[in-house]
């Protein structure tokens, strides 16, 4: 385990880490700094036994406001977050585009992921992508999967405001191969459509409602369920109607 380690984590933790270091293998780094310390540029390769991450980062600081500017794109190949996370994940191509620009009175955040596969549970998701953007306390999201067994469109809007937070959801999901992506033992399919309004994020707090629509499901390719919908509400008096 690298001394930085064994100085600041704890015991139980002290060989997780090691175990994750040792799977990286040989760690080759190629990389270029240009720049000041207030105001650089980097681009790297990072090669090991999980993968390969190309980096294109660009960051710049001004101490006399206390603002940071962070953006540039990283790329990866193969990259196996199964042995960094969770087992059930394998290798992963993607690349991601962010912009980040962070003060003590404000905050804007852009995230845009293009994924060209990911593995999960013994299946590779192809053709994902997503973006969000945070501005200051306001979130939006958005997601596409276009893959030949699971097919999603996600929107998401949310108030991360500590008294009042509140979040919408609309979620489309016209194919789900549940027997395909090895969530099923047998023949699987489902579809629905799910639109969420909610206040506050605690469980045993929370207002809002969630409709799920247009819901489908075949065990076989000629019989089928469908339901109409299912509305699911809750109303407590911590948050105004």
């Amino acid at each position: 385990t690298l001394p930085i380690f064994e100085r600041y984590c704890s015991d139980a933790i002290k060989p997780q880490i090691g175990n994750k270091i040792a799977q990286l293998g040989n760690v080759n780094l190629n990389a270029q700094f240009n720049g000041k310390p207030l105001d650089a540029h980097l681009i790297g390769d990072i090669s090991s036994g999980m993968g390969n991450v190309n980096l294109d980062v660009n960051y710049s600081l001004a101490p006399t406001v206390k603002s940071t500017n962070l953006y540039g794109i990283i790329n990866t190949t193969n990259l196996n977050i199964g042995q960094l996370i969770n087992p059930q994940f394998g290798t992963t191509t993607a690349t991601i585009d962010f912009d980040a620009n962070l003060s003590p009175k404000s905050r804007t955040i852009k995230v845009e992921t293009d994924i060209d596969h990911i593995d999960y549970n013994n299946y590779s998701y192809n053709d994902i992508m997503a973006s969000g953007q945070l501005i200051n306390d306001e979130l939006s999201t958005f997601l596409t999967i276009n893959d030949s067994c699971l097919q999603v469109e996600l929107t998401g809007n949310a108030n991360l405001n500590k008294e009042s937070p509140t979040a919408s959801i609309n979620l489309a999901i016209p194919r789900f191969d549940l027997y395909k992506t090895s969530f099923a033992k047998d023949y699987c399919l489902v579809r629905a459509n799910i639109d969420a309004d909610i206040k506050g994020f605690d469980i045993n707090t929370a207002d809002g409602n969630i409709l799920i629509r247009d819901i489908c499901f075949a065990n076989r390719p000629d019989e089928f369920l469908s339901i109409d919908h299912i509305n699911l509400h809750t109303q407590n008096s911590s948050y105004p109607q």
